[in-house]
Formats: C-alpha cells, structure tokens, sequence
C-alpha cells in the first residue's frame, strides 16, 4: 500500500505531467473546434488532471491540494459564466455526486469487507461535478471503468490476477473527466 515513490520526484512528475496536460490541451484546441473562451479553461482541467492521473499511479493516492484546485476553478468558470444560480446549481451537483458515491463505497464495504473506491476518488468525481453535468459524470465513469477493465485484463492475461490487486482508478478517472468536458462542448 503506501507511497512507491518519494516528494521531491513526485513533484517534479506532477509538474511534469501538468506540462504534458498543457501541451495536449494546446494540441486538441489546435485540432478541433474548441471555443477560444474555452482554451483556458481546458488547458487548467487538462493540466491538473494529468497531475492528479500521474501521481495515482505512482503513489494510489489522489492528492487534496489537486482535488481542491480543481473544484475551487470549476466552481470559479461557473460564476463567471453563470453566475450565482449556476454556482448554487453546481455546488449542489458536487455534494449529490459525492453522497451518492461515499453511500455506494460503504455499501459495497459492507457487503465485501473491503473498499471498491477510494476517498479520493470519490472527491475527484465530486470536483468534477463544477465542471461537468450529472451525465458528463456518467459517461467519465463509464469510459473510466472501461479503460480500467482493459488495463486488469491486459496486466492479467501478462501477469496474473490473483484477484486482490489494485488499479489506481483516478489514473482512468482525470482524463475521462477531460474528455466528458471536451464532449460537453459539442
């Protein structure tokens, strides 16, 4: 369980992959039709989803500070846009979405013995919630548990599955919130 790796490289990883996400956001508004007011945006969620989906991977955690940064712009894009009612409107979203998943985490405790999703995941989708609609939520988890299911087969069919082993799931998580966002826009 635990950390695999130290900070001090974590960081520089975190700020190596909010750079990558910068650059792909770069990259997709150049190739598709994405509103220029909608740039910055995409470029911030990109951004800290691939520092969130790396340090997952590295360590099974989902950092705080990330999840926080993500919602605070979030809800920040949604003032602006929409102002008080849209910020109501999507704080109420983040908290239904939130409950929602913590009341199926305990559920399924209760039923297995041992937890099917973590906290932070739970707060990562939560975050999502100031940024995507209750079927961009969804569809994330969808294409997430999807992605998920393709890598447990492809690490069992080369490795072994012994049936206990984890998948950091915010890893398949943060990039299909991106692609939930960026399917939003259309």
């Amino acid at each position: 369980m635990g950390d695999r790796i130290d900070a001090g490289p974590l960081m520089q990883r975190q700020a190596g992959a909010a750079f990558a996400g910068l650059l792909l956001a770069v990259l997709i508004a150049i190739l598709a039709d994405i509103p220029p007011a909608a740039i910055g945006q995409l470029a911030l969620l990109t951004s800290l989803m691939a520092a969130i989906a790396v340090t997952d991977f590295l360590t099974y955690r989902v950092p705080d500070w990330l999840v926080v940064a993500t919602a605070v712009c979030g809800l920040g894009f949604v003032l602006a846009a929409g102002g008080a009612s849209a910020l109501l409107a999507a704080i109420l979203r983040m908290a239904l979405v939130g409950l929602v998943l913590f009341a199926l985490r305990e559920a399924y405790f209760r039923w297995r013995g041992f937890d099917g999703l973590g906290l932070g995941d739970i707060k990562l989708l939560a975050a999502a919630g100031a940024w995507i609609d209750l079927v961009g939520i969804a569809n994330a988890v969808l294409i997430a548990a999807l992605a998920a299911l393709v890598a447990a087969g492809l690490i069992a069919a080369f490795r072994g599955w012994d049936g206990m082993r984890r998948l950091p799931f915010a890893a398949f998580l943060a990039p299909s919130i991106v692609a939930a966002w960026l399917a939003g826009l259309w």
